[in-house]
């Protein structure tokens, strides 16, 4: 029985007993037979359409995370041996350390079955019992030209085997000398696991031959002050393979450790419990930090920089895992991507200068962001392919294109103690079921744009200061309500608004060339506009009703274009013209001239000009009498 990304632990006991049972009957006639591996489910979460194509992880299981179970009761060495071979790839040279003996295997052949003392082992007892060259002991650089197999509850202690051990590589797969733990441990403290070409001296490149560290089913990997460098195979291919990789049930540590120029950084693919503490992942070809059905992972001071896809991937199921402690830089991609995830909560995270933005919410419902700061990022939030249900909260936007975007699929979202500052536009609206309360936009170009086929958008105490226009809203919408909206210091329109029957309800606009520009029909109601050229333009086709406003402008306070149409209700207008073209007055209005520092510009030169004129026309009265 498989779940999405999960196969269990009896499905997979269950194929390889009886693989191991089929290879002691059919072994002693020469028969040769590769253990079964489940056909991962496809993932439908991470294929889904996203805004920037970037590497994706799509495996659903790494091969070793179902193959480290039980051994059939009564299978010979020989069996085991090749059992473990044809599970692993069909290595050219395999060490498999057990807790009794080291086996080591060349072509499916067991060469020797060494036995040892049972406690933790070591670089120096493999190079003890392995053939010529498969272990090699330089005076600070150890070299292991096989892959290393770890079996149940073995430990293999890096520690004091020299500042740097190399992981030989080559063309193909069977090449690779790759650590797996299996349900053993690897411990690594104060050095460098790193991969080599034998041809060149160099680390490998990315191929399908260069090493990684696979952590398998109950494995575990304990690693301080230590870093992983130019691992993994090609993610984008179907055997792909991350530079270190926890599997399902696995656990450990990461603190102090960096991760350099891995094929993708890390991945904890339904790990348990594993910490990750002052972690730096960066330079990956694709992603560099993947988070698939992992629980109860614990992050603090993790640094996503620079990596060839997302800083930080959260993909397959779903799990109460908090994404927490991150800081990305410099991703190719956006610096956290969550796809298809259902009750995620983001807190505690910063990003900056992402190549597609800062956080990407996907295909998911019921996400929680308490906390986020995206500082020069094309796009500090966005949600799309299908978000339903998001909860924005103290999101903090610096610099950069577009503050947050909420695009046409998105359904519910909720943004809310914000602040975008210094962005092209504040917050872009396309979804439905969007509020926005308590939000602060500084000095953006727009404030906030609602855009066509939105729906059912409500702001509350929402304020935009500096910047061209606060709020515009576009033909096609509907249901766009603005309340106790403030404005202050735009140079354009406080609100520009084509959308029928949108509602703003109380609220400030100060400054600008146009308080409130009406292209279709609008309600407003108990609103302050003041410190602008016109109070409020009308140039829409049906009525637009203003009731119980106080408007204060220069030029115009209420301007009708031709054709439009303006029911004044119970408002208070100072304008040097009141009102202009059609205005039905109903209730009680005051209409009148501007208080006296509207007029002052022009009234007090004025006045000077007429003193100065009476006091020459007195001098010259003077000289005639004389």
């Amino acid at each position: 029985m498989t779940t999405r990304g999960v196969t269990t632990w009896g499905g997979r006991a269950l194929r390889a007993v009886a693989v191991t049972v089929l290879l002691g009957v059919l072994a002693p006639a020469g028969v040769a037979m590769a253990a079964a591996v489940a056909e991962p489910e496809p993932d439908q979460a991470s294929s889904a359409e996203v805004a920037v194509e970037s590497p994706v992880d799509d495996a659903e299981d790494d091969e070793d995370e179902a193959i480290d179970v039980p051994e059939a009761p009564g299978a010979g060495p020989d069996q085991r041996a090749r059992a473990m071979w044809e599970s692993h790839g069909r290595p050219n040279r395999l060490i498999i350390v057990r807790a009794d003996t080291v086996d080591t295997v060349e072509a499916g052949g067991l060469l020797v079955a060494a036995p040892r003392v049972p406690g933790p082992a070591t670089l120096a007892e493999l190079a003890a019992v392995a053939p010529a060259g498969w272990v090699v002991l330089g005076p600070s650089t150890p070299r292991i030209s096989a892959m290393v197999v770890l079996g149940r509850k073995v430990v293999l202690d890096l520690h004091g085997a020299g500042p740097t051990v190399q992981l030989v590589g080559g063309p193909t797969a069977a090449e690779a000398a790759s650590i797996h733990t299996g349900s053993g441990q690897l411990s690594a403290q104060r050095i460098t696991v790193t991969s080599v070409d034998p041809a060149t001296g160099l680390p490998m490149p990315l191929g399908p031959g260069r090493p990684f560290v696979s952590v398998g089913v109950g494995g575990r990997l304990l690693a301080t002050d230590a870093t992983f460098s130019d691992l993994g195979t090609p993610i984008t291919e179907p055997d792909g393979r991350p530079g270190v990789g926890f599997g399902a049930g696995s656990n450990g540590s990461l603190v102090r450790t960096s991760l350099l120029r891995n094929s993708a950084g890390l991945r904890l693919n339904g790990s348990s419990g594993v910490r990750l503490e002052s972690v730096l992942i960066t330079d990956s070809a694709a992603d560099g930090l993947v988070l698939r059905g992992d629980r109860g992972t614990r992050m603090s001071d993790v640094r996503v920089e620079h990596n060839g896809g997302n800083g930080v991937l959260v993909t397959g199921p779903s799990t109460d895992r908090p994404v927490t402690g991150i800081a990305t830089s410099g991703n190719a991609a956006f610096g956290v991507a969550l796809v298809g995830q259902t009750g995620s909560r983001v807190a505690g995270v910063t990003s900056y200068a992402d190549g597609a933005g800062g956080l990407q919410l996907s295909a998911g419902a019921d996400v929680t962001v308490a906390g986020f700061d995206a500082v020069d990022q094309p796009i500090g939030v966005l949600t799309h392919v299908g978000a339903a249900r998001v909860t924005l909260d103290d999101v903090h936007v610096t610099g950069g294109e577009r503050g947050v975007v909420v695009d046409k699929t998105t359904a519910g979202l909720a943004l809310t103690g914000s602040r975008i500052e210094r962005t092209a536009i504040g917050v872009a609206i396309a979804g439905r079921g969007v509020r926005l309360q308590g939000v602060q936009i500084g000095d953006s170009r727009s404030g906030v744009r609602i855009e066509r086929g939105a729906s059912d958008v409500s702001t509350v105490g929402l304020t935009v200061g500096g910047g061209q226009d606060g709020v515009v809203v576009a033909p096609g919408t509907s249901g766009v309500a603005l309340r106790d909206l403030v404005t202050d210091g735009v140079t354009g329109y406080g609100v520009r608004t084509a959308g029928p029957n949108t509602e703003i309800v109380g609220g400030r606009i100060g400054g600008g060339e146009t308080g409130i520009a009406a292209d279709a029909a609008t309600t407003v109601r108990g609103t302050e506009i003041s410190r602008v050229d016109v109070g409020i333009r009308a140039r829409s086709a049906q009525p637009v009703v203003v009731q119980a406003v106080v408007v204060i402008a220069e030029t115009s306070g209420i301007a009708v274009d031709t054709g439009s149409r303006v029911v004044l209700t119970d408002s208070q207008v100072r304008a040097a013209e009141a009102v202009h073209g059609a205005v039905d007055l109903v209730g009680h209005n005051e209409l009148s001239l501007p208080p006296l520092n509207a007029l002052s510009m022009i009234g007090i030169p004025l006045v000077v000009l007429a003193l100065l004129l009476d006091q020459l026309q007195r001098l010259r009265a003077r000289r005639r009498r004389r």
